[in-house]
């Protein structure tokens, strides 16, 4: 069982760099300032990714979620805004 578990993680991961790959490529067909939109969504893509990763099954996760979804906020942290 562990071992499925492995192979479907890393499954997973070859996926998401697949992905990834794919967007840059397909940026490349625009024009330069799109293509610096494209970049900057995939860096805050990655680092909200990285945030979830880190939340993932604690009690914080609710609280990233929340602040993901909220109007205007660009990049979740998962603490709250003062």
């Amino acid at each position: 069982m562990e071992r499925l578990a492995a192979i479907a993680a890393k499954s997973a991961q070859i996926a998401g760099a697949s992905f990834w790959v794919d967007t840059y490529v397909s940026s490349l067909l625009f024009p330069e300032s799109k293509q610096a939109q494209i970049i900057d969504a995939a860096v805050r893509a990655h680092q909200t990714g990285t945030e979830f990763a880190k939340l993932n099954g604690s009690r914080e996760l609710a609280d990233f979620l929340q602040d993901a979804l909220s109007p205007g906020n660009n990049l979740p942290t998962g603490k709250k805004k003062a």
